[in-house]
């Protein structure tokens, strides 16, 4: 089992920088809006609690075919954050505020802040890739995504990415999260493998968790155009805990792509 992903430092995060001389693009976070946009997020399956569903209910909006035997979520032991950027990046940030879920008939729909959310790094006008991620956050103690990948027994949820409508601003209405669908929350097993990537003051920071006591190799590539060169950063054997790698020979500049596997 291997997992990839991209990791761009601070020249992509400089080229972000740059719109800011122009408007921020903006977007509303509510995913119960009528004939426009009704997708609830559900609690875990209870025969399935390690695998998450995706796909909206035949009163959803769009209707889907989708079924989920979790409940409504709701109250505020569960937040809800939207991440946002720039079409051509999957380092998407998360826009404040967070917030939670209505309960009673809301249950499953966000306590949906009265102002439009502002989008780093996409101009009004410009369509964003979006992803709302919720996760149980432990009556307020596991307070950003960060967190949540470093603690496995936490159960969380992502949509599945997708492009917003133009976003708005100063002359034109922000867009609601037209293309949102329902998913359910997961939980990780104890035999779960997962890897995520941060870039902190322009250092690749890598943070894994899975079986404690197995062993693990970090890849890397720098150019995908030679898919059999992947080069081994380190090994390491995992533990019950997150365990955090830094690329120190890729800082400030470069793209690099990784991934992670678990060695028999």
């Amino acid at each position: 089992m291997s997992l990839w992903l991209k990791v761009a430092t601070a020249l992509a995060v400089g080229s972000l920088f740059g719109t800011r001389a122009f408007p921020q693009g903006q977007i509303i976070f509510n995913n119960q809006v009528s004939a426009t946009v009704v997708a609830p997020v559900y609690d875990l399956e209870p025969s399935q609690p390690g695998q998450s569903r995706y796909g909206n209910t035949g009163s959803g909006v769009p209707a889907g075919t989708q079924s989920y035997g979790g409940a409504l979520l709701a109250g505020t032991n569960y937040t809800a954050q939207l991440f946002a950027g720039p079409t051509n990046t999957g380092n998407l940030a998360e826009l404040q505020p967070g917030t939670h879920f209505r309960v009673g008939n809301g249950a499953g729909f966000v306590v949906a802040p009265n102002f439009a959310l502002r989008v780093g790094g996409v101009v009004e006008g410009e369509r964003g890739l979006v992803q709302l991620r919720v996760w149980y956050n432990r009556s307020g103690a596991i307070t950003n995504w960060q967190q949540v990948l470093a603690d496995p027994t936490i159960e969380r949820g992502e949509s599945q990415p997708f492009l917003s409508p133009p976003l708005g601003g100063m002359f034109t209405p922000p867009p609601n999260l037209i293309g949102l669908e329902s998913f359910s929350l997961w939980r990780p097993s104890s035999s779960t493998f997962a890897l995520s990537i941060r870039s902190t003051n322009g250092i690749p920071e890598l943070t894994t968790y899975g079986p404690s006591g197995r062993s693990c190799r970090i890849e890397y590539l720098n150019t995908l155009t030679n898919l059999s060169g992947w080069t081994p950063l380190t090994n390491f054997v995992l533990t019950s805990s997150s365990y955090v790698i830094r690329d120190f020979s890729l800082q400030n500049s470069g793209t690099r792509f990784y991934r992670g596997a678990l060695l028999p």
